[in-house]
C-alpha cells in the first residue's frame, strides 16, 4: 500500500471516530437531560406538608427565634424560596424527618395570613398534601370555665401553660354584637349576643384525618418539663403544675379574633360559640362546660383559604392547627370569684409562658413527621 492510500484509510477511520464521538456525546447528553429533567419532575411532584407560623426571626447572633425556630432547628437541605411568595414573611423548602415540607412565616393577623396562604397555593397547591398551621396562644385556665353561669368557682380539669389544643374546627369571635355601656350600672359590663347578619367567614372545619393523626402523634411526645416561668403561672392559677399534655379536636377549638381581650366573660362566651360549633363539627351535644378555648388570630383564615382554594381548584388539600398555650385568656380568681388583678395588669404579666409554648407547639407535628420517616 502506497503512502496515500494509507493516508485515506487513516482519516477515514479518524472521521469515524470523530462520528463517534459526536454520536455518544449526543445520546450522552440526551441521558443525562432526561435524568435532571427525571429529577426535577420527581421533586416538583412530591407531595409536600406546609407548615405555617406567624412569626420568627433572627436574632443578631443568626439564631432564629419565635414560632418558627423548633422547624427550623430541624429543617434538612433547606432552600429559601421566599421571593417566590412575597405576601409572606419568609419561606423555605426542605426536609424534616426526611419528608418534604415547605416552611413558612406567614406573618402576624388574619390578612397576613390569607394573603400569605393563597400565595402559597398558587405556587405550590397541586403538591400540597397539607397546611398545618403551629403557634401560641391563650388558653381557658380550667376545662368548662373557672366560674359557673352564677359566678361561683368550679372545678374540673386544669389547662396548663404548654398545653396544645389540635383541631381544624375555628370560628371568628369578631362577628358578633358587643356592648360594654349597660344602661343599669355604673361600671362597664361586657355583653355578648349573636349576630343575625349571614356571613362565609364565621366557621371552618376540615375532615377530622389530618387532626386525628396529629392527636394520635401527641400522645407519643416526650413532653418537656414547664419551665420555672410556666410552672409559676400555672402555681398563680391552680396551686399545682404538670408537664404538658395535648387537648384533642371534641375537647378544644380556636376562637379567632383580632382583639386581644383577655377576659373572663370573654372567655365564657367563646365557650358557648365553640361548643355550638364542635356540636355542629362532630355530631355531639356539647355545653360551655364541656370545652376550653384557645385565642389567637390566623387559624380560621387559613382554613377558610384552603378550603375556597379545594373548592375552586377541586383538590383536597387537608388542613389543622396545632397551639401551644403561651398564657391564660383572662386574670386569675380570687377564693370568692372575683378577679384577683386587673385584665391589663393581668395580661402584661403574662408573657412568661410564651418561650416554654414555642417549644410545645411544634412538638405534635414533628412527631408526626417522625411517625411517618419510620
Amino acid at each position: 500500500m502506497n503512502k496515500k492510500g494509507f493516508f485515506q484509510i487513516a482519516l477515514g477511520l479518524g472521521a469515524m471516530i470523530v462520528i463517534g464521538i459526536i454520536i455518544c456525546a449526543i445520546i450522552l447528553f440526551f441521558l443525562l437531560g432526561y435524568g435532571v429533567y427525571k429529577f426535577v419532575v420527581a421533586q416538583s411532584s412530591e407531595k409536600i406538608s406546609v407548615i405555617m407560623v406567624s412569626f420568627g426571626s433572627k436574632t443578631t447572633d443568626g439564631d432564629w427565634q419565635g414560632e418558627v425556630a423548633p422547624y427550623i432547628e430541624e429543617l434538612e437541605n433547606a432552600k429559601d424560596v421566599s421571593e417566590s411568595v412575597p405576601m409572606c414573611e419568609k419561606a423555605f423548602r426542605g426536609y424534616i424527618y426526611d419528608q418534604p415540607v415547605m416552611l413558612v412565616i406567614s406573618g402576624i393577623a388574619k390578612v397576613k395570613a390569607t394573603a400569605c396562604t393563597l400565595e402559597v397555593l398558587n405556587l405550590v397547591g397541586k403538591d400540597v398534601e397539607e397546611v398545618i398551621f403551629s403557634g401560641i396562644a391563650g388558653i381557658t385556665p380550667m376545662k368548662g370555665g373557672m366560674l359557673d353561669t352564677k359566678g361561683n368557682l368550679r372545678y374540673d380539669e386544669a389547662a396548663m401553660i404548654g398545653d396544645v389544643c389540635i383541631n381544624s374546627a375555628a370560628f371568628d369571635f369578631d362577628l358578633q354584637r358587643f356592648s360594654s355601656d349597660q344602661y343599669d350600672s355604673f361600671v362597664p359590663m361586657p355583653s355578648f349576643w349573636s349576630s343575625d347578619m349571614p356571613h362565609e367567614s364565621d366557621y371552618v372545619y376540615a375532615k377530622p384525618d389530618l387532626t386525628n393523626e396529629l392527636y394520635e402523634a401527641s400522645l407519643l411526645v416526650n413532653w418537656p418539663e414547664p419551665s420555672e416561668e410556666a410552672r409559676e403561672m400555672n402555681f398563680r392559677y391552680h396551686q399545682k403544675s404538670r408537664i404538658p399534655k395535648s387537648w384533642k379536636s371534641t375537647e378544644c377549638l380556636e376562637a379567632t379574633d383580632d382583639l386581644f381581650w383577655h377576659d373572663i366573660r370573654a372567655d365564657a362566651r367563646a365557650r358557648v360559640i365553640g361548643s355550638s360549633w364542635l356540636s355542629k363539627s362532630y355530631g355531639l351535644n356539647l355545653s360551655a362546660e364541656d370545652i376550653i378555648v384557645v385565642t389567637s388570630m390566623e387559624s380560621l383564615p387559613v382554613g377558610l383559604t384552603v378550603s375556597w382554594w379545594n373548592e375552586s381548584n377541586n383538590k383536597d388539600i387537608d388542613f389543622a392547627y396545632v397551639r401551644g398555650a403561651s398564657n391564660f385568656d383572662h386574670p386569675r380568681l380570687n377564693s370568692d370569684g372575683t378577679p384577683a388583678l386587673g385584665g391589663r395588669e393581668s395580661l402584661e404579666g403574662s408573657e412568661s409562658g410564651y418561650s416554654f409554648a414555642i417549644r410545645t407547639q411544634a412538638l405534635p407535628v414533628l412527631k408526626m413527621l417522625e411517625l411517618r420517616s419510620m
